[in-house]
């Protein structure tokens, strides 16, 4: 493999390490900042309440975005990934220490959630319009 393509693979890879490790801080100070300001929501199913406790496969499913994300040599693809990860593994860091993730987001009739939702649908977001523009559908 080239220098210039190695250092782009790393770019990458910081890149999507810092985003990770971004909205995993963010997201777990302001569900600790909204328990004391705001009312909480504390959702046992997987998204907006739906479901019941699907802990382990939702550490399999995160287990398994990880692996393509260390996989994925393309830039969009990997943001994507990453915000998919990184609001995976802060919603997991819920679970386990508190039973339940934590939401403090409610717009109008819309069921709560809270900013690792919000990464995980701009990472799925992201990824459909890569594979769209790719796929040219």
């Amino acid at each position: 493999m080239k220098l210039k393509q190695k250092k782009a693979i790393n770019e990458k890879k910081i890149i999507a390490s810092l985003a990770v490790l971004l909205v995993l801080i963010i997201d777990q100070f302001f569900k600790n900042f909204a328990e004391n300001f705001v009312v909480t929501t504390c959702n046992r199913g997987i998204a907006f309440g739906i479901g019941g406790d699907f802990t382990i496969l939702i550490l399999i499913v995160v287990g398994l975005v990880f692996w393509i994300l260390t996989q994925e040599k393309r830039f969009l693809p990997t943001i994507g990934l990453a915000l998919i990860f990184a609001g995976g593994i802060s919603n997991v860091v819920d679970r386990i220490y508190f039973g339940c993730v934590r939401d403090f987001i409610t717009l109008g009739s819309f069921p709560s959630f809270n900013l690792a939702d919000s990464a995980i649908i701009i990472g799925a977001i992201i990824m459909s319009f890569n594979f769209f523009a790719e796929n040219r559908i």
